[in-house]
């Protein structure tokens, strides 16, 4: 698979070691290139859907590079929830139950997209004040607006 170097890296093959360069292309197996794409170290060339088992979600899902891929994907009719790299970019770091909670608001919520994360004091899961008190959030005890 032809990729794209993002970072420096050293790499060791048959022949020595090999410095690779960001902007520099590179032809590389599937399998490493899913590795060092998951690393955050290449990025494909070849900028295709990705349909993927999660064994987290235990679920298919759909990862995309852009919005364009993501309206084919939704114009096609699949049933998978669809991720975006933007979105997968503002997932990294979140705990296991908030993904799951994203993915399922995801699959209840056809179409719908990941715009920001919060990341609270206590954690995405364990909020530090009241959500009443947080800007730009309803406060459900008053119910719907």
């Amino acid at each position: 698979m032809l990729c794209i170097v993002r970072v420096k890296i050293k790499a060791r093959t048959s022949e020595g070691i090999l410095y690779l360069e960001p902007g520099q292309e590179v032809e590389v197996s599937e399998k490493l290139a899913i590795r060092l794409i998951n690393e955050r170290k290449v990025t494909p060339l070849e900028q295709r859907p990705w349909l993927i088992y999660s064994e987290l979600l235990q679920d298919f899902l759909w990862a995309v590079p852009d919005e364009e891929a993501r309206e084919r994907l939704l114009a096609q009719g699949v049933k998978e929830v669809i991720y975006t790299e933007a979105e997968i970019d503002l997932l990294r770091g979140v705990s296991k139950e908030t993904l799951r909670q994203v993915h399922e608001a995801k699959k209840v919520f056809t179409g719908s997209k990941v715009h920001e994360v919060i990341q609270r004091k206590g954690g995405c899961d364990s909020p530090s004040e009241p959500r009443e008190s947080q800007p730009g959030l309803p406060n459900l005890k008053e119910g719907p607006r």
